[in-house]
């Protein structure tokens, strides 16, 4: 690895924040095992002037589906899912027009179908004080169901990996959380690396800021109490 390189790349990043491009970024670079870079750069926090720090948290988006893909990986591999099986052996509310030709495999390579543009329908956010589940959004996604073939054309679906999600609820027994954190984040040492339920509080990440007008205003913010350094 080249240091000048690594000193060069780091400078961009820092200077992104020096120009209020962003406010703050997380730098990790690793070969054959070994760590090359790891620095924080920035604030995590502009109103109270809190700095990044190397270990803040940060949602992780579109890079659960590899982790929610894996997870449907090992339980195929124990005998507990089938990657050909139609979604409706799981969540029977499938088993009606286009929907019951989407297969478990569909859901893993974006072939479902679906072009729904959010993550469940429209405004099943009101469902979760009367106790909303995974399970029970996505038994909604048929509603609507696939506007193309099941197994052609490829879309980028997250209603699709919310419904992979879900199936992996049904054939392991367990809410999606539990299941990834013993499966998969345990095993793997991943001691600060966990997933939530819609509503569910998310202790430790730092506040969301969006750029308006030339300035950055929180548009989410999350509990501040940030998690011992013992539980991380």
């Amino acid at each position: 690895m080249s240091e000048s390189v690594l000193k060069a790349a780091t400078s961009l990043y820092s200077e992104a924040v020096a120009r209020g491009d962003i406010l703050g970024a997380v730098l990790l670079v690793a070969r054959q095992g070994k760590v090359v870079l790891y620095e924080a750069t920035g604030v995590r926090d502009q109103e109270r002037n809190l700095l990044m720090e190397k270990d803040t948290p940060f949602q992780i988006k579109s890079m659960t589906k590899p982790v929610v893909a894996s997870g449907a990986l090992i339980l195929a591999d124990r005998g507990k899912l089938q990657l050909d099986a139609p979604v409706s052996r799981y969540i029977a509310t499938f088993a009606t027009g286009r929907s019951q030709e989407i297969k478990v495999r569909y859901l893993m390579n974006h072939t479902s179908g679906f072009r729904i543009p959010s993550d469940f329908l429209p405004k099943t956010n009101d469902l979760i004080a009367d106790g909303s589940t995974l399970q029970k959004e996505v038994a909604r996604l048929p509603e609507v169901g696939p506007a193309e073939q099941p197994g052609g054309s490829y879309d980028h679906s997250n209603p699709g990996y919310n419904t992979l999600a879900a199936v992996i609820e049904v054939a392991s027994g367990e809410t999606i959380d539990q299941y990834l954190r013993q499966s998969l984040f345990e095993p793997l040492g991943m001691t600060s690396t966990y997933a939530y339920w819609r509503g569910q509080p998310r202790e430790g990440l730092p506040p969301v800021y969006e750029k308006k007008n030339g300035s950055w205003e929180i548009v989410r913010v999350y509990p501040s109490a940030m998690r011992s350094r013992s539980s991380r």
